[in-house]
Order: C-alpha cells, then structure tokens, then sequence
C-alpha cells in the first residue's frame, strides 16, 4: 500500500497498475487525484465510481470527475446540478437524459452565466 501511495503521489496515472482493492481504497485514489486529476479516475475501481460522496468531492475538486462517475450519479439532477453550474462544460459528462432536458439543462447554463 505505501509503495502504491508513493507511486501515484509522482503519478497519478500509475493508479492503473495497482491491485483492484486499491484502486478501491479513496486515500490512494485521492493521491493519484492529487497528483493527475480527473484523469486518475480511468483506474479507479467501481466502488470508488459510485461512490456519491467521494465523487463529489473530486468533482468538487476538478468537474472532469464527471466523466468517470458511474451512470446512476451521472443521471441524478441533484449530483450533478452542482457540479455543472459551478463547470459548466461538464454538461458533456452528465447523463443523456439529462443532457436532453430543456428544462433542466438551461438553468444549469445560466447558473454559470453562459445564457
């Protein structure tokens, strides 16, 4: 675990090398977050995916977590309203059928002050 965690402080992305329980462990997940960004998330395990809580916070932290976000959060308005009225070019990551939401996506954008 620690040779993991020092791994991923210097790189982020080598998140994609560690065992499957630890890319499930959110103190390693956040140091790769640390070091890469959103992009670490490609490694994470699914548990850590669905996780609403950590996955706000790295949403929080960097909207590009989005992306990775498994498809219940990406679908729920109240996950990723926040989300996107603080980013507003995370929409691209929110699920599709709220992408296709009239009256969901417009107040998002103007929140962000694009409309």
């Amino acid at each position: 675990r620690e040779v993991v965690l020092a791994a991923v402080a210097q790189c982020g992305i080598a998140l994609r090398c560690a065992s499957e329980a630890l890319r499930g462990d959110w103190e390693v997940v956040e140091a790769a977050l640390a070091q890469a960004g959103a992009a670490a998330l490609e490694h994470a395990a699914p548990s850590v995916l669905g996780d609403r809580v950590g996955m706000g916070a790295a949403a929080e932290r960097d909207a590009g977590a989005l992306r990775w976000a498994d498809d219940e959060l990406r679908e729920d308005p109240e996950f990723v309203g926040p989300i996107v009225t603080k980013s507003w070019w995370a929409l691209q990551y929110a699920g599709e059928a709220l992408r296709g939401d009239r009256t969901w996506v417009l107040p998002a954008c103007r929140a962000d002050g694009r409309l």
